[in-house]
């Protein structure tokens, strides 16, 4: 498919995170193996990571995103720059509305949007990949003549999750946190500190990126508590961490379903209210437990709750069972084999 080139414009943050960047990058893996040339167009946000793009060989186009009038004029720019049968372009991004993709969709020969938010979107395909979105009543009842790709069949999660997948739950009792990768509120620290504390025979291995800033305190907990106490910064496998781990903590996104496909029974801390009712859905089908919503005074009846958790190693093997079985791992074979049809059935 030398004839189709695909555009992502999505961004990471401090304050975004980096797991709209994340996914993208899965997909685009799919799409650059099918012989499709992707280029990433994202704004040089605090916090971005347009370096770890470019070097993984993919070229990147900074824009300045301060008003989405600029945005529309700089992304439509890079569009036009280049030339080929097919220009696809995907946005992932909770910013960009309906009024820019109709202006951007003159640009685009095939508009994709990425967005776990229902909400109104003027594109060709609708990705989300939501725990049952695909019974959310919005989508039924509008865009009608959009294609929707709904549900977890279409999680983008890399290979590696698959290829490491637990097989024995009867491990050292390491636990996985993991806040995003730049928790800017170091919910990190204030989690590892508190189990570490009150569950004594327990060991933490906590997980940021080189975007988090508050690395020291990291360090003061590697003074305090020793062996029990690991972290990693922007590991390159992150999967290879999680197979060392019984059990994870941390917030939701897109490491909620590198969990699920790896078999990490996880206690969910949400860290913005609208994670709130996916975590209740994840919890009633137990693809996880969820206890409550993080906060700085990390109070003591999540401690204990956790503790029960640790301790009830069959609703832990379920949990791993149900997440492997949900999550096969296919969603960028699935996507990219839409968008190529979908332009073959334009010829």
């Amino acid at each position: 498919m030398n004839e189709v080139l695909v555009f992502f414009r999505v961004d990471a943050s401090l304050k975004i995170g980096l797991g709209h960047v994340m996914r993208c990058l899965t997909l685009s893996e799919e799409l650059q193996r099918r012989g499709v040339k992707v280029i990433f167009i994202s704004a040089a946000l605090e916090g971005n990571i347009i370096q770890l793009i470019n070097d993984r060989g993919i070229e990147v186009h900074p824009v300045v995103s301060n008003t989405l009038k600029v945005d529309y004029e700089q992304t439509k720019n890079v569009l036009n720059n280049y030339t080929s049968k097919y220009k696809v372009l995907i946005i992932d991004s909770y910013i960009h509305d309906v009024e820019w993709e109709t202006l951007i969709k003159r640009h685009a020969d095939l508009l994709i949007s990425i967005d776990d938010n229902p909400r109104f979107h003027n594109v060709d395909i609708l990705i989300d990949n939501n725990y049952k979105a695909e019974m959310i009543t919005f989508y039924k009842e509008y865009m009608l003549e959009t294609k929707k790709l709904l549900g977890s069949p279409y999680v983008l999660v890399r290979s590696e999750f698959i290829d490491y997948r637990k097989k024995d739950i009867e491990q050292d009792l390491v636990v996985h946190i993991f806040f995003g990768g730049a928790d800017y509120k170091n919910y990190t620290y204030l989690y590892s500190d508190k189990i570490l504390r009150y569950i004594k025979k327990i060991k933490v291995h906590a997980v940021v990126s080189n975007t988090f800033s508050y690395e020291e305190t990291l360090r003061k907990l590697k003074s305090q508590y020793g062996s029990r106490f690991e972290y990693s910064i922007s590991p390159k496998n992150m999967a290879k961490v999680m197979e060392n781990c019984r059990i994870a903590l941390g917030a939701p996104g897109t490491t909620t379903w590198e969990r699920l496909a790896i078999g990490l029974p996880c206690a969910y801390l949400a860290t913005n209210s609208n994670q709130i009712p996916i975590l209740r859905e994840i919890q009633n089908n137990k693809l996880g437990i969820y206890l409550g919503e993080a906060t700085k005074e990390t109070p003591l009846e999540q401690v204990q709750n956790f503790m029960q958790f640790i301790k009830n190693k069959d609703l832990q093997i379920e949990i791993a069972e149900n997440g492997k079985k949900l999550i096969d791992g296919k969603g960028s074979k699935r996507i990219t084999d839409f968008i190529i049809n979908t332009l073959q059935g334009r010829k």
